[in-house]
């Protein structure tokens, strides 16, 4: 195993508090990331000690041409959100905008959890508050995953109903 790292990100992070995020901002490099709706890269040391930084994101399924189907895990389903802890072995990015298409992720993912009825623009506000919570404190390993299905599910209802806008 090589020496690992912490990334030097120069940029000031989007969102800060007991961990940080950056919003990645960067134009799709291949035709499947064209489905990112929203993307942050995390540095939550309170998530998990061995590997603190994550890839959290938010992906519509609708088809792509040229992409193979997206696996729906339910007739429904519209957007899926995804918690990605980076293989601390590839922290050589400076530039979170790189890490979307640069980084390898850890195996099983954290969370890949599935919403059905979100417009674009209500998935990227569940992340949104997906993102301050983690940020503020909350772990986003995969030991939450039950607790993080309720709250993502809780708030998408939330969205469609017009109480968070």
């Amino acid at each position: 195993m090589r020496e690992t790292r912490e990334p030097s990100i120069t940029r000031k992070p989007d969102r800060e508090g007991r961990g940080r995020a950056w919003l990645i901002t960067h134009p799709p490099h291949r035709r499947d990331q064209t489905a990112t709706v929203r993307a942050y890269l995390v540095h939550a040391p309170h998530g998990h000690p061995l590997w603190p930084w994550y890839m959290i994101s938010c992906v519509h399924l609708r088809p792509i041409k040229g992409v193979r189907p997206a696996h729906m895990q339910f007739e429904e389903a519209s957007h899926e959100y995804l918690f990605c802890a980076i293989d601390p072995n590839t922290y050589d990015r400076t530039d979170p905008d790189r890490w979307l298409g640069g980084a390898g992720y850890l195996e099983p993912l954290d969370l890949v959890h599935q919403v059905a009825n979100l417009n674009d623009d209500q998935a990227g506000g569940v992340l949104e508050c997906i993102v301050r919570a983690i940020v503020a404190g909350q772990s986003p390993d995969q030991d939450f995953r039950p607790y993080w299905k309720r709250v993502i599910e809780g708030t998408a209802d939330h969205f469609r109903s017009g109480v968070h806008r």
